[in-house]
């Protein structure tokens, strides 16, 4: 297909996307090749886009895969050096493998998108200026906002319970930033680790006995079925629970939770629900058709929405964002003057930068950074209606707590709850005092 600049004709511009992907997150190679149909329908031919995936089926955890990423995106690279079209990495990558690519690309000048870990620096994009970044979650940005609303509402008495299960990355995350931010002197922390999926069986009563001696404030990073059973031994206490991302719809109209116990979690989310209800539902057909036609049975570290995880989600829209990026980018009637535009990857990237995208999903931005913008809810069970509700957000823009929500918290007896006991853990508090 060629187009003409008036005077020439030339090639519809070739864009490779690149993706390496650990077995763990295989079900992107089913949403990238529909985001790319879906791009190419909405644009009309005005580039075209191909994909060429890697993984490795005995390489099963992203943190595994650092030295192959590095391997097969060099391979690429210097295999299309001098090659007509441009190289565009989108990819599921861990933290640390995301900080080892953004490095590379910035030297290659390619455009690298990760749809899992964040940038290094989310406010200034120099450093990595061909980084970009739509991932489902910000550690970071996450526990800024639990640390500053604990010291806000005084809950410096904590306790933390950790799933360290070898493929629930986020959660593992989670709590190393929560361990390695609340500190002393200003928080008191305890913790416990366990493995979900190792041989030995959860001690639920021995959880149960050190919280009870530590704190009442409890902060569950762990998948929905492990937070249930959790929830369901320490409701008999006076314990707030702070679980983060799992699902707890259960909780609503449950019958094994009293209504008064369900109101002591707040749920702590990512404000980016819905966004798969917002796609066309003949494109989440065909996102979920060519998962179930894959061989792979998908393995996340996040929770499923409307049956995609997390990362399967991001990665189309990656591929969304730079279509329109794309089409912004190439000109029509003089398309040999969008060449060198395509083949800078510096100026592609910035061309994402402090910008909100209006896509099928719903609005992104994209911080001067090159991270998508995750604002944070906190949601306490309704009273009226059964159902969780939010009632804080966090904005990432800001930094700042909000109340957009016209709710407030119900707390038990009318008070926030104390961080301890009157009486200590120990009672040791009111020893002597006669009651």
């Amino acid at each position: 297909m060629e187009m003409s600049d008036g005077i020439h004709n030339c090639s519809v511009p070739q864009i490779t996307i690149v993706t390496i992907a650990a077995y763990q997150y295989v079900d992107v190679f089913a949403s990238i090749p529909v985001a790319i149909q879906d791009a190419h329908a909405m644009y009309g031919g005005k580039f075209h886009l191909k994909h060429q995936g890697y993984t490795n089926k005995k390489i099963i955890y992203c943190e595994q895969m650092a030295d192959d990423t590095v391997n097969i995106a060099a391979q690429n690279y210097y295999e299309n050096q001098g090659a007509e079209g441009t190289m565009v990495i989108i990819s599921p990558f861990c933290s640390a493998e995301f900080l080892m690519v953004a490095k590379l690309t910035s030297e290659w000048n390619i455009p690298v998108i990760s749809t899992l870990g964040s940038v290094p620096d989310d406010k200034d994009n120099r450093k990595n200026p061909t980084a970009l970044s739509v991932a489902p979650a910000h550690h970071n940005l996450f526990v800024a906002f639990v640390k500053d609303f604990l010291v806000y509402s005084n809950w410096t008495t904590i306790f933390v319970v950790c799933d360290d299960r070898r493929d629930l990355g986020y959660f593992r995350a989670v709590c190393e930033s929560l361990k390695r931010v609340l500190v002393t002197p200003a928080f008191q922390q305890r913790s416990v680790a366990f493995d979900s999926a190792g041989k030995h069986v959860i001690d639920y009563d021995s959880i149960l006995n050190i919280v009870q001696k530590s704190a009442r404030i409890v902060f569950l990073a762990c998948r929905s079925e492990i937070a249930r059973k959790i929830l369901v031994y320490l409701f008999s206490q006076p314990y707030l629970m702070l679980p983060s991302y799992p699902d707890l719809t259960w909780l609503e109209n449950s019958s094994e939770v009293s209504s008064t116990s369900s109101r002591s979690v707040l749920y702590l989310t990512y404000d980016n629900e819905g966004e798969a209800e917002h796609l066309p539902a003949e494109t989440v057909r065909n996102i979920r058709t060519r998962i179930s036609q894959s061989e792979a049975n998908e393995i996340s570290s996040l929770e499923t929405m409307s049956g995609l995880a997390a990362p399967t989600l991001t990665a189309y829209t990656g591929v969304t964002l730079l279509a329109e990026v794309l089409n912004e980018t190439i000109d029509p009637i003089s398309c040999f003057a969008s060449t060198p535009q395509l083949q800078d990857g510096k100026k592609l990237a910035e061309k994402f930068l402090n910008r909100t995208f209006s896509l099928p999903m719903g609005k992104v931005y994209i911080s001067p950074g090159g991270q998508k913008y995750l604002n944070i809810v906190m949601k306490q069970m309704s009273t009226t209606s059964g159902k969780f509700e939010s009632v804080v957000r966090y904005e990432y823009s800001t930094n700042a707590v909000t109340y957009p929500f016209n709710r407030k918290f119900m707390w038990s007896g009318g008070e926030i709850p104390l961080r301890e006991p009157l009486c200590g853990f120990d009672n040791d508090k009111c020893q002597g005092t006669v009651t």
